[in-house]
């Protein structure tokens, strides 16, 4: 690899023809003079994400990747470079997993523990077929990619234009329209075992899943089709505050602790889904 440190990458010059490979998903695209010509790789090659969020990257064009990276450049007979990078995304988990058991800090790979796997290698012909397969399957999930991404795009502008009031417009204080219920701790129902008795009331928890389920008369905080659900309390990954949902379904709800329950007060005058897309 190269040494260059995350500050330099991120203000580095990003039009030029070299790709740099960082951790996770971190790339810069720098002109040729930004690295040594010494650790520029010019041939298709297998880079190895080996620190934090453990994973793999197939590139064919001049890369080059931060010194505590590694990359693999595969000639050989017996094997196809593409399938080789395939199968090696299957063995990811296991490698996060060693790379936790490993580093105390940080998740950190060394050489050997990539140098040292063992690799399937089938006949020429057949790797070859499964990276044809494996390779329509990634170019029709990138379509859908951003098929997903434009539509976002899309709902995201619309639901600012729809949602922008003048002061024309009624206005009211939320406590006006709903009631407001705090979500109750359910942790303590589980069975000794850690089962629940029967599935007849999903929970709503702070990372916004149904994933755990009550037994109906246990449920402390009840919530019904057209309640709206919004998290008060964050997790520690910074994605949960302010979540909201719409309950729709007609099965039965628990609304956990750190979660509120909001019921419109009067659906003649205020439609709970409207409440749900201005939150």
């Amino acid at each position: 690899g190269t040494a260059i440190t995350a500050a330099r990458m991120k203000t580095i010059d990003g039009a030029g023809p070299i790709r740099i490979f960082a951790g996770g998903n971190t790339v810069a695209d720098v002109a040729e003079d930004a690295v040594p010509a010494k650790d520029v790789v010019k041939v298709p090659s297998i880079i190895v994400k080996s620190r934090g969020h453990i994973g793999f990257s197939y590139y064919t064009r001049p890369f080059t990747h931060k010194a505590e990276l590694w990359s693999y450049s595969i000639d050989d007979p017996k094997a196809d470079q593409k399938f080789v990078y395939y199968f090696l995304l299957t063995q990811v988990e296991m490698l996060q997993f060693l790379a936790r058991a490993t580093s105390v800090k940080l998740p950190q790979l060394s050489v050997k523990d990539t140098d040292n796997l063992k690799i399937p290698l089938p006949p020429l012909e057949v790797q070859r077929e499964i990276v044809r397969i494996l390779d329509q399957f990634t170019e029709l999930e990138a379509e859908l990619e951003a098929e997903l991404e434009a539509r976002r795009r899309q709902y995201m502008y619309y639901r600012s234009e729809l949602l922008s009031f003048d002061l024309n417009t009624q206005w009211a204080q939320l406590s006006d329209v709903v009631d407001y219920t705090n979500g109750k701790a359910h942790e303590r129902l589980a069975d000794p075992d850690g089962r629940v008795a029967m599935v007849t009331a999903r929970f709503i928890s702070r990372n916004g899943e149904a994933n755990r389920f009550l037994r109906l008369e246990d449920v402390l905080t009840p919530a019904s089709v057209g309640d709206v659900a919004i998290v008060l309390s964050d997790l520690p990954n910074g994605r949960a505050l302010a979540r909201t949902f719409y309950i729709d379904r007609g099965d039965s709800y628990a609304i956990n602790q750190r979660v509120a329950r909001l019921r419109v007060k009067d659906s003649s005058r205020t439609n709970p889904r409207f409440v749900y897309h201005f939150l």
